[in-house]
């Protein structure tokens, strides 16, 4: 026999009642599965263990009784349980289980375990997931092979390794711990340990979910501590104060940790300072950190960085800690700049910034590398930023393909195209941008405090301004002549904007937008016309036009309008109106507020 395998037997009490006669077929055992038998009570008594020589799988998942895997007769003391060639143990919704076995188990070939909703469990094996902080492992025989080890929903837990067995982890690559109420510790050095041991070297990849006590990873501070850590998220320990770091993490994630307020590498040397290179590093998202105030340390690198994701860290005001301010150069004072002057950033393509108090993002003057891989840019929940393109930075972005803008108070004018020390000669204004977005910005005027002398959003596709209550136009004729590619546009909740294309003395053009497939205007009281120009406007793409409490539009356009798709205006949700053509169709909504729809649906 090499497979066993129970499923659904109700009322099955025992695997074997007694001590099997002889081997009974247990030397050849490979694989034991035992899945929803809710009445076992015992699985292995102490001597049927020591014929499985080959058990290889070991699977329990949802058998409500079962309180330890091996049971002893008798209440002498006796060795551990061993296990020579388990290599892949799981437990699973095990209600009641409080220990594997009472004794200890040696499981010395052991690479995967996982335990999963066994919340009664008090300890796995001496000194390993264990409701003791103060427990040992006693034999040293066991887990060795250890590559990786899940706990979920094991609430009596109190730490998971002791220096002991920590030390053994040396194959450990792959840690997850989540959902255990009491967990106050990942690993405690418990004895004198030297400060330059070597612990889990292996291990590449932690992640931590709904810890709510856990204040420490590690108990003391060790140079050699998950220094090949590549994989790091950390979500919902809101007790952990300090977390440590390693040179080669490749992707970061910590979310809802409220009392974290460092994030560090642990030097050899105290109060080291120096170059720190973060050479693999390409997704960092810190998100609902309330105390962080020291993210990454003074002179860090980050030459492989792509996606950066900041939200809601009020106390962080600086992506990289700050130098002391320079008396000798005042220029150097970065206090303002969340990035900067001295950092390079010339991989990242993502850039999130929300709910951050960051007054300037980039100084003009930093490295003539940094953001100009950057494509997608979202600024969202600030109430300092006042603007966000400056002249000599925005010929950085020539690759920006989507830009979103967001709830920020203070933003009056988001292109600064002077006043500023332009070091270089621009040719186009953000070529690539697909797609702009901007919404509840209380306080913009206007796109630009200048009109700009060089092609702008050749490639826009996608255009969206939502509540922008200070807007009162948009483009000027010759300005939209650049949005040949324009084919989304959607206008909502703009109080004050009375045209969407202002007066240009004279200046004719005769093809606006004419790729436009879909136009929104909702909720704009004081719009009187999309453009008083005069001309035809050639829109013979356009499909799809939603209009809504508009109530002063008269006439779409003064001259005449070309769109032979356009077959219907929508002005609920499902109803439509429609009379031959836009221009009349609008007129006839002006003509007629709270008109009847009957027949011309």
């Amino acid at each position: 026999m090499r497979e066993l395998i129970l499923i659904e037997l109700y009322k099955l009490e025992y695997v074997w009642a007694g001590n099997p006669i002889g081997n009974f077929g247990l030397e050849n055992l490979q694989l034991i599965h035992i899945k929803s038998c809710p009445c076992l009570t015992d699985l292995f008594y102490y001597d049927v263990t020591k014929k499985l020589h080959k058990l290889n799988e070991l699977k329990i998942e949802a058998c409500g009784k079962l309180k330890e895997l091996v049971y002893s007769l008798g209440e002498t003391q006796k060795p551990p349980a061993k296990f020579p060639s388990l290599t892949k143990v799981e437990l699973k919704s095990l209600s009641r289980l409080q220990f594997f076995y009472i004794y200890g188990v040696e499981l010395p070939s052991l690479k995967s375990l996982t335990i999963e909703k066994c919340p009664q469990l008090k300890s796995f094996t001496n000194g390993f997931a264990t409701e003791d902080a103060s427990s040992t492992i006693i034999d040293g025989k066991s887990l060795f092979e250890l590559n990786e080890l899940t706990l979920c929903s094991c609430d009596k837990l109190v730490v998971v390794m002791s220096s002991k067995t920590l030390q053994e982890l040396v194959k450990l690559k792959k840690l997850i711990v989540s959902h255990c109420m009491e967990l106050k510790m990942l690993f405690n050095i418990d004895g004198k340990i030297s400060h330059s041991t070597e612990l889990l070297q292996q291990l590449d990849e932690l992640i931590l979910n709904d810890l709510p006590n856990l204040t420490q990873i590690i108990n003391k501070e060790i140079v050699k501590f998950n220094q090949d850590l590549k994989i790091l998220q950390v979500k919902n320990c809101e007790s952990l104060e300090w977390l440590p770091i390693s040179q080669v993490l490749k992707n970061m994630e910590i979310t809802d940790c409220m009392a974290l307020h460092k994030i560090m590498i642990i030097h050899e040397e105290e109060g080291r300072r120096g170059k720190t290179t973060f050479a693999q590093l390409k997704d960092v998202s810190l998100v609902n950190l309330l105390n962080l105030s020291i993210a990454f340390p003074i002179a860090a690198e980050f030459p492989s960085l792509e996606t950066l994701k900041i939200e809601n860290c009020p106390s962080l005001k600086t992506f990289v800690e700050e130098y002391n301010k320079e008396k000798d150069h005042p220029e150097l004072d970065n206090s303002n700049y969340f990035f900067p002057n001295s950092l390079s950033l010339d991989k990242l393509k993502v850039l999130y910034v929300m709910n951050q108090p960051v007054e300037e993002l980039w100084h003009y003057s930093c490295p003539s590398e940094s953001f100009c891989e950057l494509e997608n840019l979202t600024l969202r929940n600030n109430k300092k930023l006042l603007s966000v393109f400056s002249p000599a930075m925005i010929v950085r972005f020539n690759k920006l393909k989507k830009l979103t803008l967001e709830k920020c108070e203070l933003l009056a004018e988001v292109f600064i195209l002077e006043g500023d020390k332009p070091n270089h000669d621009n040719q186009e204004m953000l070529p690539q941008l697909r797609v702009l977005a901007m919404s509840n910005l209380s306080k913009l005027t206007c796109f630009w405090n200048k009109e700009p002398q060089v092609p702008f959003f050749l490639n826009l596709v996608s255009l969206f301004i939502i509540h922008c209550h200070c807007l009162k136009s948009l483009f000027s004729l010759s300005q939209a002549k650049n949005l040949d590619k324009l084919k989304i546009f959607r206008l909502c909740n703009c109080e004050k904007v009375e045209e969407v294309i202002s007066s240009d003395k004279g200046e004719k053009v005769a093809t606006i937008f004419p790729k436009m497939k879909c136009l929104v205007l909702k909720d704009l009281p004081n719009l009187v016309n999309f453009s008083q120009e005069g001309g035809c406007f050639n829109w013979p793409n356009l499909q799809t036009v939603r209009v809504n409490n508009i109530p002063s539009m008269k006439t779409f356009l003064r001259d005449d309008l070309n769109t032979p798709l356009l077959k219907s205006v929508y002005i609920t949700f499902v109803k439509k109106l429609w009379l031959g053509n836009l221009k009349k169709t609008i007129s006839y909504m002006h003509n007629n507020p709270g008109m009847k729809l009957q027949g011309r649906i």
